[in-house]
């Protein structure tokens, strides 16, 4: 659905959403002043070289340059945490009851340690937040399901095509099938609803957990994490060291729909990863259980594909020397 024109959050002096409500749109000098920030940024952003060359060797306007571009980027970010359009009935997506929250217990050692299959306990004061059949908070109002099939392949591949007239190839970061399937990986760890609830027109919940837990790969519930354990806390693998699929070509993973080889490879990585971390883990440490090196090696890949994600994938992505750097600053 396309965004209206004069709506509040759309306006310059709106793009910082620092504040919740209408308040930040409130005209003052110092909005208007972040606003002139903003819009500098926003330019600085996208034509970066002509910037740079226009600075010179003038180290104090790089610096503003950057400056401007890292506070546009941020604005962005915030932009994200303000539901627009405010939905009237979305408050009752979010209604949890006390009852609810209290039956959730969060002060076992392993809850407070290690992550939990479920997503709960990741805040103590909100422990359901994240969690597996959380509601989504709307952006926008739900756009009608596709009805005329998807969007041209060699459309979609334009949009993604690399500029390699300038700069040259030899200068940009690698690009290809491997960098859509990682994508994929992530946003496999972050979420996906039921498509019924979709279909129904009511508010969608999450299947999985939306934490950077590395759900896709051990799972979202007991049985999914049950389905992937093999003896002394590793993931099981096939023979050839690679991921299992069961009689029916299912994959054995934590997630393991939309599947395809991209998505093989990156779940045999990561899969062979948490079992090199747990021999590691019984060298060093050979007084572990069994479930306490589980829990490290899963705290230890979450952060590998967090760390990967944030100055690698992306950077690569946006291939933007302002972007790298906020990206790195964030890390």
């Amino acid at each position: 659905m396309a965004i209206k024109e004069g709506a509040l959050t759309n306006s310059n002096h709106c793009l910082h959403a620092s504040i919740p409500g209408p308040e930040r749109c409130v005209k003052d000098e110092a909005s208007l002043a972040l606003s002139a920030t903003l819009t500098a940024g926003k330019y600085y952003f996208y034509s970066i070289t002509a910037a740079l060359q226009g600075a010179g060797t003038d180290m104090s306007k790089i610096f503003q340059i950057y400056f401007a571009i890292v506070q546009y980027l941020l604005s962005l970010r915030g932009r994200l945490y303000v539901s627009y359009p405010y939905l009237a009935d979305e408050d009752e997506y979010f209604t949890v009851t006390t009852d609810k929250e209290s039956t959730v217990q969060c002060s076992t050692s392993d809850k407070i340690k290690f992550r939990t299959t479920d997503g709960t306990c990741n805040n103590f004061d909100m422990p359901l937040m994240g969690s597996t059949s959380m509601p989504f908070a709307h952006s926008l109002k739900p756009s009608a399901p596709i009805k005329n099939g998807y969007p041209d392949v060699s459309k979609v591949a334009g949009i993604l095509k690399r500029p390699y007239e300038e700069p040259h190839p030899d200068t940009l970061a690698p690009f290809n099938q491997l960098t859509a399937a990682w994508i994929q990986f992530m946003t496999h760890d972050w979420f996906q609803h039921d498509n019924s609830e979709e279909l129904s027109g009511g508010p969608l919940h999450n299947r999985v957990t939306h934490w950077w837990d590395a759900s896709q790969i051990y799972g979202s519930s007991k049985m999914e994490e049950n389905l992937i354990r093999a003896a002394d806390g590793k993931i099981h693998l096939d023979s050839n060291d690679e991921l299992d699929y069961d009689k029916d070509g299912t994959p054995l993973t934590g997630f393991g729909d939309n599947f395809w080889v991209g998505l093989h490879v990156f779940h045999t990585i990561f899969a062979r990863e948490h079992n090199y971390i747990i021999d590691s883990l019984s060298v060093v440490y050979p007084g572990m259980t069994s479930d306490e090196k589980y829990g490290v090696a899963r705290l230890c890949v979450s952060a590998i594909l967090a760390k990967i994600h944030t100055v690698e994938w992306t950077p690569t992505l946006l291939d933007n020397s302002a972007s790298t750097l906020a990206m790195n600053i964030n890390w």
